[in-house]
C-alpha cells in the first residue's frame, strides 16, 4: 500500500512540475509560501506522509496512517533453563502395614559337601574286628585300636600229629570249671617257642613267645603275607616275618609275627612244644621272580 500511494505522489509531483513550468517565475514566492505552511502542517509523529514540493509546483496529497497489520506468527519456544536445586530430604514416612505372608519358595540346589568329621567315641555294642599281634605284649599304637588282652602263643607240639592245627594266644588268667587232673590223654596244647637260628631275629632263638589280642573299631582286619606295608587307605596295625610249623613236621597255620619280637620272662629254656618257623619261598611252582628261592618273607596286618 505505501509503495502504491508512493507512486500516486511521485505521477503527482510530476504533473505539477509542468504546470508550474508554464506559469513562471512569478509564481515562485507562492510555491515557497505553500511549503512551508504545508511542512509546518505534517506530524511525523502520526506516521504522515506529504509529497515533496516540486520546484514552482502546487502542494501534494496528504494521506492518513494506514490500518495496524495482524498479530505475526508465535516465536519458537526458548531453551530450557537450567535444573532448579534439590530440595530438602522429606521427614521419614510412618511404617506401612505388614503385608500377607508370602508363598513358600522353591528348594535351593543343594551345598557342596562338608568336610568330614572326627571320628567319635565307639558307641555301646559297636563291631569291629580282632587280631592277634604275634611276638608282643601290647596293641600298636593306631587310632581305633585297643589290646583286649596280651598272653601267651601257644599250639600243638610239633611231634603229635592231633589235636588242634593252630597257633592260640592264651590268656595270662585261667580260669576253669570241671575238670580231672588225673588224665593226659585228651587234647593238648604247649607254649610255642622261636625257632630262629641263623634266621632273622636269631637273638630270640628257642625263647618263649608273647602275644597281645587287639580290637580295632568298625573297621575290617586283614593279613597280607608277602609284603610289609598295606594298600592305599588301610592302616597298617603291625608288619613282620610269615612263621608258620617246620615244613617235615604237622601243618599248622600261617601267622604274621611282628618284626621286633618280645620274649616271656624266663622262657629261655629250650622246651619245644608249639614251633614258630619262618616262612622262606619255595620256586618251582610259585612264580620266581618276583618271589626268589629260600628268601624269608614279610608280612603286614591291616585294617580299613
Amino acid at each position: 500500500m505505501v509503495q502504491l500511494i508512493h507512486i500516486l505522489l511521485l505521477t503527482a509531483l510530476l504533473s505539477g512540475m509542468t504546470t508550474a513550468a508554464s506559469d513562471g517565475e512569478g509564481q515562485q514566492q507562492g510555491v515557497t509560501e505553500r511549503t512551508a505552511r504545508a511542512s509546518e502542517t505534517v506530524n511525523t509523529s502520526h506516521y504522515q506522509e506529504v509529497g515533496s514540493p516540486a520546484p514552482n509546483g502546487q502542494e501534494g496529497l496528504k494521506y492518513c496512517d494506514g490500518v495496524p497489520g495482524r498479530d505475526g506468527l508465535a516465536g519458537r519456544d526458548g531453551l530450557p533453563g537450567l535444573n532448579g536445586r534439590d530440595g530438602l530430604a522429606g521427614l521419614p514416612g510412618r511404617d506401612g502395614s505388614k503385608g500377607e505372608h508370602g508363598d513358600r519358595g522353591n528348594d535351593g540346589q543343594p551345598g557342596s559337601q562338608g568336610l568330614q568329621g572326627q571320628q567319635g567315641p565307639p558307641s555301646p555294642g559297636s563291631g569291629g574286628n580282632t587280631y592277634i599281634r604275634w611276638g608282643r605284649t601290647v596293641c600298636p599304637n593306631v587310632s581305633g585300636t585297643s589290646m583286649v588282652y596280651n598272653g601267651w602263643a601257644a599250639g600243638s607240639h610239633y611231634t603229635h600229629s592231633g589235636s588242634g592245627a593252630n597257633y592260640i594266644c592264651l590268656t595270662k588268667t585261667p580260669q576253669y570249671l570241671n575238670y580231672n587232673s588225673a588224665t593226659d590223654d585228651h587234647g593238648l596244647v604247649y607254649g610255642a617257642e622261636y625257632e630262629a637260628g641263623n634266621q632273622p631275629n636269631s637273638g630270640v632263638h628257642n625263647q618263649d613267645v608273647p602275644c597281645a589280642v587287639c580290637h580295632v573299631t568298625q573297621r575290617s582286619v586283614l593279613m597280607i603275607p608277602g609284603q610289609h606295608t598295606c594298600p592305599t587307605g588301610w592302616t597298617r596295625e603291625y608288619y613282620g616275618y610269615l612263621v608258620s610249623a617246620h615244613y617235615q613236621q604237622k601243618r599248622s597255620t600261617y601267622e604274621c609275627m611282628d618284626v621286633a619280637p618280645e620274649t616271656i620272662t624266663g622262657g629261655h629254656v629250650n622246651e619245644n612244644g608249639a614251633l614258630f618257623y619262618h616262612v622262606e619261598a619255595k620256586c618251582g611252582s610259585l612264580s620266581c621272580p618276583p618271589y626268589e628261592n629260600t628268601k624269608e618273607l614279610t608280612c603286614a596286618v591291616c585294617s580299613k
